[in-house]
């Protein structure tokens, strides 16, 4: 599961993720998440920044990873779900489907860093 940490705003949970980022060393860096209801739970996602990974390699992704790719709308923050030959089924997990698109070699961005995300 995500590790969220509270933040009391926007500029704040941008300092604390950049902040951590420092502490790291690699190909990583650091995008913002959407919020958006959540139907499930009946709670609200809040938005928020993760840090990505992208020292991982695309062969060395397992389920229930949680990657950043992209998709003709946008960079998706889901979770992978299990290989096809034709990529990976990820989901979001308040989601009751699967994704419609498929993380493949060419729209994969990286994993998220130790699944930490500063919420406001």
């Amino acid at each position: 599961s995500l590790d969220n940490i509270q933040c009391d705003s926007k500029s704040d949970a941008y300092n604390k993720a950049k902040s951590y980022l420092q502490t790291i060393d690699g190909n990583k860096y650091v995008i913002s998440t959407s919020g958006r209801s959540n139907n499930v739970w009946s709670s609200k996602i809040l938005k928020g920044y993760v840090i990505i990974d992208g020292d991982i390699k695309y062969e060395n992704l397992k389920p229930n990873m949680f990657v950043i790719y992209r998709s003709p709308i946008g960079l998706i923050h889901h979770r992978l779900r299990h290989k096809t030959d034709e990529g990976w089924i990820v989901e979001g997990d308040g989601n009751s489907n699967y994704d419609r698109y498929l993380v493949t070699e060419n729209n994969y961005v990286g994993i998220t860093y130790e699944s930490k995300v500063w919420r406001y």
